[in-house]
């Protein structure tokens, strides 16, 4: 009887005991997947922490960048502003999500070039391409602009990158470039012009003094002066041309500017329209400076007018002077002065003002805002070019309706009480006949300048090229005494001429002639090894007396018989 319970209980202990095993399996096992899902989230969480810190990371990449990104959708919002375009465009990232990204830049200016843009990135998948936006402040922003078109995972169109790079100060850059090549084109031609007309003036300025020699009553002497009036005016306007061109070449000495802006003051005060009030303000101290007085004078001349011609209605007309040492910090505009010290010359008005689109076209020639008829558009190109020859800077700030002030930066020189280059005294001799070599490609100008030289006592022995003149001198070289060639001829131009005919006689007296300035040769030509140079059109004085110069320093040059050793 007692077998019975027992093994009951036996067996329903067994029985207890497998459950409890299988429940501790179970358990077991439910823990041990408890832990993997927890191990595999733990995972995730952390490929989701590292993602967002990736993202994180390339959002401030993305912010320190040079360049604005951009993206908008489909529907032109905008979805990412990163610090650069804030910078660029002047919105914070806070106004510019999620605004109509057509309402931000294209305000002002045409709206089918976004959609445009906006097609093509659709079709073609990208787009770039230069455009011009407006800034918050209103400002006009060059941009290279590049499109990329975004797809999801499926594939569909999603939204376009837009990365905008600044080319504001490239495109100025290169304007400036262009506007520097259409000068320096404008003064080579210039130049050509000036030469062809300077030698069928010069025959003319020659011919008039003695011309006015041979007419006896008033009404031809009338006639001689209404055609010598005629031909210095054209004289005038060519070398106008040629300073504007590459700036132009005279007689230089040290100068006081308190005498040309004073100058200049009277001028205005008595030439000016009354409602004009002018003004002089100068420091009295002013250094000198080393420039043509002539050329000062209509620079300054330039500027006044300008300045008038901007105050139809009247205004002030203030001119003033300053000693200036420029330091680096100091200097301003796109083509600096040097460091250094100068005086500043500055022509200031109350007038109309200059619009900033114009400012950077002011000095080119031709160019003017005046009413037809009334200006060249050589004034402030001529005064720019003077400016740059005497190695100084010319600056504008202007504004519509307040006025302008040019600043003209000119070298200041120590002054030792000699100028360079001044030449003693001047020629006295008389001609002795010497035999002169006249070379000239023009037949006019051969025949007048041959005329006046025999005038004067003078033997003339002409040639058409540098290559005939070559050959006549070889057959008299111990005749001739001295040679005038024109620097621009066929065959062989005027400076292969001389330096061969150096080489054959070292002590020869050469004056090279041209329609050209000096300083407005190339730059060959200025290492030309000429004594002298003559431009035309020239007077008749000036040739004689140039002549006798050269052959009186080659007179003192050379030692006389029992002088210096010489037997």
């Amino acid at each position: 009887m007692a077998s019975g319970p027992l093994a009951f209980y036996i067996g329903f202990t067994i029985v207890i005991a497998s459950m409890m095993s299988l429940l501790a399996v179970f358990v077991v096992g439910l823990v041990r997947d408890q832990r993997v899902r927890l191990a595999m989230k733990e995972a995730q969480l952390k490929q989701i922490r590292e993602k967002q810190e990736t993202i994180r990371q390339q959002a401030a990449l993305l912010d320190k960048a040079s360049d604005a990104i951009i993206v908008i959708d489909l529907q032109h919002r905008i979805q990412f502003w990163n610090g650069s375009a804030e910078k660029l465009f002047g919105w914070s990232a806070e106004e510019a999500l999620n605004s109509d990204v057509r309402q931000r830049f294209y305000r002002s200016v045409p709206l089918h070039l976004y959609e445009l843009s906006m097609d093509v990135a659709k079709t073609r998948g990208e787009w770039s391409g230069e455009i011009e936006l407006r800034s918050k402040n209103g400002e006009v922003i060059s941009i290279f602009s590049r499109w990329t078109l975004v797809r999801d995972d499926a594939g569909n169109a999603k939204s376009i990158l837009i990365v905008d790079s600044d080319i504001t100060e490239n495109k100025r850059l290169e304007a400036q470039f262009l506007r520097a090549q259409r000068m320096e084109i404008l003064g080579v031609l210039a130049g050509g012009i000036a030469h062809d007309l300077n030698n069928i003036l010069n025959p003319i300025v020659v011919s008039i003094e003695g011309l006015r020699k041979k007419v006896v009553d008033e009404s031809s002497r009338r006639i001689v002066s209404t055609i010598e009036s005629s031909a210095r005016r054209g004289v005038t306007i060519v070398r106008q041309m040629l300073a504007f061109a590459r700036g132009t070449g005279g007689k230089r000495d040290f100068l006081k500017p308190s005498y040309l802006i004073r100058e200049m003051f009277s001028i205005a005060s008595e030439s000016f329209p009354r409602s004009i009030r002018t003004e002089l303000n100068f420091a009295p101290d002013l250094w000198p400076v080393f420039g043509d007085a002539t050329q000062l004078h209509q620079v300054l001349l330039n500027l006044c007018i300008n300045a008038r011609d901007s105050m139809p209605e009247g205004g002030k007309l203030q001119i003033s002077a300053e000693n200036l040492t420029l330091a680096r910090d100091q200097r301003s505009g796109d083509q600096k002065p040097e460091l250094g010290r100068y005086v500043v010359l500055r022509v200031k008005d109350t007038g109309t003002g200059i619009a900033s689109d114009q400012l950077d076209r002011i000095f080119e020639p031709f160019y003017t805002t005046k009413e037809m008829g009334k200006g060249t558009g050589l004034g402030l190109s001529t005064a720019a070019g003077i400016v740059k020859n005497h190695n100084g800077h010319i600056e504008v700030a202007s504004e519509l309706g307040k006025g302008s002030t040019f600043s003209v930066f000119l070298p200041a020189v120590e002054y030792d009480g000699h100028a360079p280059g001044e030449t003693g005294s001047t020629a006295s001799r008389s001609a002795k006949g010497e035999l002169i070599l006249l070379v000239d490609d023009e037949a006019s100008v051969r025949e007048i300048m041959s005329d006046v030289l025999r005038s004067h006592g003078y033997s003339v022995v002409t040639a058409v090229d540098g290559a005939e003149a070559l050959l006549i001198f070889q057959q008299r070289k111990g005749e001739i005494k001295a040679v005038v060639t024109d620097m621009m001829m066929p065959a062989m131009n005027g400076v292969t001429l001389m330096q061969r005919l150096r080489k054959m006689n070292p002590e020869l007296p050469i004056i090279a002639t041209s329609g050209y300035w000096a300083s407005a040769l190339p730059e060959e030509w200025e290492q030309t090894v000429a004594d002298r140079f003559l431009m035309k059109p020239s007077s008749s004085n000036e040739l004689v007396n140039t002549v006798r110069k050269v052959l009186e320093e080659r007179e003192e040059r050379t030692p006389t018989p029992g002088e210096g050793g010489v037997p």
